[in-house]
């Protein structure tokens, strides 16, 4: 068993090794403009779904306010990925959610009347606290299994560069509104608060959220990161995609 389960985290990180998505990062600007919603709100439920043998998740979030666009109370989020019984599916830099997670949604509207978040992750940010107390909207670039292009298409470095909640939505709002607006709410590198027992600062060490088929531990010493799996597995499955912003 041992010879079994190295081979299927070899297998795995040689996967995760070759496979990437590339996205051309938006402005936030940008990331306003092209949404046809956007939208505050609780996540409620996270549900892995099969569609024609592919595993997707539908995320139902209660919508606290509608900053672009009008939405139902409760909301339903499509996106690519996650995990069914023994199956995974992996798409590199798509949204992930928690339960109870309180999240800024920068969304378009499916053909099914469900929504997915714009531009990979890139169009989702989640609630969370500095040392100080001041509440953030954070958004983990750094964190990311993705290849970053700026507006020229040249490669590019993430920053770990969060958002101060009020002046961000006071940004949002006005941009939506066509009103002049200064972008001053940008904290790079902020100390943040310990991960909170609902969950509303994710770690960013799990590969795919609880119930974990593997899990992803990343150090900060400099390690590399190991997966290991936590049941046994039928049959994997690891994709990509390059669906990203045009800028």
């Amino acid at each position: 068993m041992k010879r079994i389960a190295v081979a299927t985290v070899l297998t795995l990180l040689t996967s995760l090794a070759v496979q990437a998505t590339t996205i051309v990062m938006p402005t936030d600007e940008q990331l306003i403009a092209k949404s046809p919603v956007i939208v505050s709100g609780t996540v409620l439920s996270t549900t892995p779904v099969d569609r024609d043998g592919t595993i997707w998740t539908e995320t139902r979030v209660a919508v606290t306010r509608a900053i672009k666009g009008q939405t139902d109370a409760t909301i339903t989020i499509h996106e690519p990925g996650g995990v069914a019984g023994d199956r995974i599916t992996k798409i590199f830099g798509a949204p992930e959610f928690t339960s109870n997670e309180r999240v800024l949604l920068f969304l378009m509207p499916d053909a099914n009347g469900a929504y997915r978040v714009m531009d990979l992750f890139a169009g989702k940010f989640g609630e969370g606290r500095a040392l100080d107390g001041r509440r953030l909207w954070l958004r983990h670039d750094t964190s990311q299994d993705v290849t970053f292009l700026d507006a020229n298409l040249r490669p590019a470095e993430p920053k770990n560069l969060q958002r101060d909640a009020a002046g961000f939505e006071t940004f949002v709002a006005a941009r939506v509104e066509g009103r002049p607006a200064e972008n001053s709410y940008g904290i790079e590198n902020p100390v943040l608060q310990a991960e909170e027992a609902g969950g509303r600062i994710r770690s960013d060490f799990t590969l795919l959220s609880e119930p974990n088929v593997f899990r992803w531990f990343r150090f900060d010493d400099g390690q590399y990161a190991r997966a290991a799996p936590r049941s046994p597995i039928s049959r994997t499955s690891s994709s990509s995609s390059s669906r990203g912003a045009s800028g």
